[in-house]
């Protein structure tokens, strides 16, 4: 069969023949040509909605031929950049980068982020010090800081103290030390030189004399030295000496009382008939001869002549033992000593034959004489 397509031309048409075989369609050669009134265009419209970049506009396409054309054109909404992130955060000095986003498309722009300039705080306040400005300084977080409000340094405040007195031949020191900082320095003090005073001694008995020049310092000299006169001496004390005691005589010298002692032997004991001559002293060792008493016994009591002491003592009957009565002391003669009178009784008689003479008497009765 034929198909006769109009071709849409501007008024000017054209057929173009094709053979229908159900599986192709093959040119024909002989082309036949009648004019066919031109159709109306049927337009499709299409909203095209305005983007970001692009306009929007109604799109108006022919389905028959295909013709298009717009209308009611809106321009390009423009990009909605709401979303805003940190590339890189600015510091107190160096800017930082930003990127906004748009909501609707998603495309980004970068952003200068202007840096945020220091914030600085007072962090450490140094006082002045004798050498040294006093300042404050300021720390930004970011380590930045600068030093303001200086002040002057004070200078040093010096105590002045004498550490080494000077002595008469050698230099003294002058210490000076600030009472704000301890700084020390020292200043040399000249030698006062010797300051002597004179002392004239004259010469003892046995000490020179001698001018002396004496500092305070301790150091002196002597000059116009003076021998010594030596002692002269005088007795001032004579102690004879005595039987049993040396005697003495005591020398002092007249000028300084310098003394010394001379000794005088003991002339020891004159004994004569036991007494001594020179100071009456009884002789220790002398024995008064033996006067034998004449004794008349007359029980019981015993007679005696020139007897001065008695121990009177008896043999008890029918026994050897010795019994001893008593002993009497008399400080003058007596003619008749009674036993049973004796005044004391002296415990344990050890009379030896040696130590004294034993008379013989009757009844048993008996004396020794004690001399």
């Amino acid at each position: 069969s034929l198909i006769s397509a109009p071709i849409f031309r501007a008024g000017a048409y054209r057929d173009l023949l094709q053979v229908d075989t159900g599986d192709f369609a093959s040119e024909v050669t002989e082309v036949s040509y009648e004019e066919i009134p031109m159709l109306e265009h049927s337009y499709e419209s299409t909203v095209i909605a305005p983007t970001c970049t692009t306009p929007g506009y109604t799109h108006h396409q022919c389905r028959a031929c295909g013709d298009w054309y717009r209308s009611d054109t809106i321009g390009a909404v423009g990009h909605q950049y709401t979303i805003f992130q940190m590339v890189q955060y600015p510091s107190c000095e160096t800017e930082g980068v930003g990127e906004r986003i748009c909501e609707t498309c998603g495309h980004s722009v970068s952003e200068t982020v202007p840096a945020t300039g220091h914030s600085y705080n007072a962090t450490e306040t140094v006082l002045p010090t004798c050498t040294k400005a006093g300042y404050t300084t300021y720390t930004c977080a970011c380590g930045s800081s600068f030093q303001d409000q200086m002040t002057n340094p004070i200078g040093h405040k010096y105590d002045v103290i004498v550490t080494t007195v000077p002595g008469c031949d050698s230099a003294g020191v002058k210490t000076y030390t600030c009472s704000n900082c301890g700084d020390v320095y020292t200043e040399p003090l000249a030698s006062t030189g010797h300051n002597y005073e004179t002392t004239i001694v004259p010469p003892t008995c046995t000490e020179e004399g001698y001018t002396e020049y004496s500092c305070f310092c301790g150091h002196s000299y002597r000059v116009n030295r003076v021998a010594a006169l030596g002692h002269s001496y005088e007795c001032v004390g004579d102690l004879a000496p005595t039987c049993t005691q040396n005697g003495m005589k005591t020398y002092a010298c007249a000028a300084c009382e310098d003394s010394y002692v001379v000794l005088i032997a003991a002339e020891g004991h004159n004994f004569t008939n036991g007494t001594c001559g020179t100071c009456g002293e009884a002789d220790p060792d002398y024995v008064k001869p033996v006067v034998v008493p004449t004794l008349t016994l007359k029980a019981p009591a015993l007679e005696f002549k020139d007897m001065i002491k008695v121990i009177a003592f008896y043999t008890a009957e029918n026994t050897d033992s010795v019994v001893e009565m008593g002993m009497l002391t008399y400080t003058e003669q007596v003619d008749v000593v009674d036993i049973n009178t004796a005044a004391h009784v002296i415990p344990g008689a050890d009379f030896e034959e040696s130590s004294g003479r034993y008379f013989s008497s009757s009844q048993g009765i008996h004396a020794k004489y004690l001399g």
